[in-house]
């Protein structure tokens, strides 16, 4: 591209940035996002009675748990590409009917595992196609405010699976919270289907451009590698901690189900906080690595101290401070590859997709690893999980040093 189409193609993404239309195509990927974490995480909540209703171990609830998982591990990268080449609303709403399909046969068939492993496993290729596109989404519509979206969009995230983790609360029954999740995404696919808009055609790939070229181009980019591998190890740790925290304190601290249920959510809500005051840290800091290598270590510490905290109470601030800490990192990490000079918004649907395929094969494998390892015993749990979180360090202290996005 010359510098007269680069020039043009700014004031285009620029004139689309300041579009209040941007806003909606945030509350819908957000109202998505909300959804698909919180049908995965009902699975955890719910653990203690489905757990006996069918007659499974803990390394077979991980695997029911973490299907939605392995979903992303096989359409993560077509979902990428697909993006670049169609634009992100048709594949995001074809993803969402599978999830909508995999909802229904979840709501009939409580009792048979094999079936709520295949359920689980089609509610996952709707986050697939969402996650692989996300930062090709917001990057197009919020340009240089991509990390403020990302972190508005994480906190989606949080607030969705703290949701989950407290609906126990209030709808005991399986088959209840099954149901009205189900009906809430028929409605919110619906709004997609109708408002999403695609992105605009100059940040399409050309059609003079293979589709497999476009691919490549983001799987020779080792700066996407480095940032799948840390999105893979801190999102293995998180996800493994919100799966088990629930159960851990009842069985371990003699929590009731209740209460359990409300000390995972506090932790997750307060994750809400960490990806909205992320950007802004980010911002300050202005760079990327150091950033990312404290927020890492510190994430990593603030596991460990906040399991082994002596009472209740004490228990309950410490894993509030771990969830604003250990959701710090992911809004940046998914955003970094927009401000590559080799990505930028064009491939980062690629980039997308080659991120989530690492980072979700990462969280579905590494979980059942540490459950498989430990088994019932929990304290080791804890402890893989924050050796897991630091190893996301590693790859941030390799990357090219990338400023606050421009």
């Amino acid at each position: 591209m010359d510098g007269e189409a680069c020039e043009v193609a700014h004031k285009v993404e620029q004139k689309r940035a300041s579009s209040g239309y941007r806003w909606l195509i945030l509350l819908l990927t957000c109202g998505l996002c909300f959804l698909g974490n919180f049908m995965q995480y009902q699975v955890a909540a719910y653990a203690t009675v489905i757990m006996p209703q069918m007659n499974i171990d803990p390394v077979g609830f991980s695997s029911l748990f973490l299907a939605p998982m392995l979903a992303a591990v096989f359409f993560s990268l077509p979902f990428g590409s697909l993006g670049d080449r169609l634009g992100p609303k048709v594949v995001i709403l074809g993803g969402f009917c599978v999830s909508l399909v995999g909802g229904a046969i979840r709501i009939f068939t409580l009792s048979n595992y094999p079936a709520q492993l295949v359920s689980m496993f089609c509610i996952g290729v709707g986050m697939a196609a969402l996650t692989a596109n996300n930062a090709k989404t917001l990057g197009l519509w919020f340009a240089d405010k991509t990390d403020v979206a990302m972190g508005i969009y994480y906190a989606a995230t949080c607030f969705g699976i703290a949701a989950a983790q407290a609906s126990s609360a209030f709808m005991s029954s399986v088959l209840m919270g099954y149901t009205v999740a189900e009906a809430l995404l028929v409605v919110l696919t619906i709004f997609w289907g109708l408002f999403g808009k695609n992105v605009q055609h100059d940040s399409l790939i050309p059609d003079g451009v293979e589709h497999d070229q476009a691919l490549l181009t983001a799987f020779r980019s080792r700066n996407v590698w480095l940032c799948a591998i840390c999105a893979a190890f801190s999102l293995a740790a998180t996800t493994a901690f919100s799966g088990v925290l629930p159960q851990a304190l009842e069985l371990v601290r003699g929590t009731d189900a209740s209460t359990a249920g409300e000390m995972a959510a506090l932790t997750t809500a307060a994750g809400i906080i960490g990806c909205l005051i992320a950007p802004m840290i980010y911002g300050k800091c202005r760079l990327a690595r150091p950033y990312l290598v404290i927020v890492g270590l510190l994430g990593s510490i603030s596991f460990a101290v906040a399991w082994f905290a002596s009472g209740l109470k004490s228990m309950g601030v410490l894993l509030a401070v771990c969830g604003i800490v250990t959701s710090m990192m992911g809004p940046v990490v998914q955003a970094l590859p927009v401000s590559f000079v080799e990505i930028g918004t064009r491939y980062a649907g690629s980039a997308g997709g080659i991120m989530a395929e690492v980072s979700l094969l990462g969280s579905y494998m590494l979980p059942i690893g540490i459950a498989a390892i430990s088994g019932s015993d929990y304290d080791k749990q804890m402890m893989l999980i924050t050796l897991l979180y630091g190893l996301s360090v590693l790859p941030m202290l390799i990357v090219p040093e990338v400023k606050h996005f421009k």
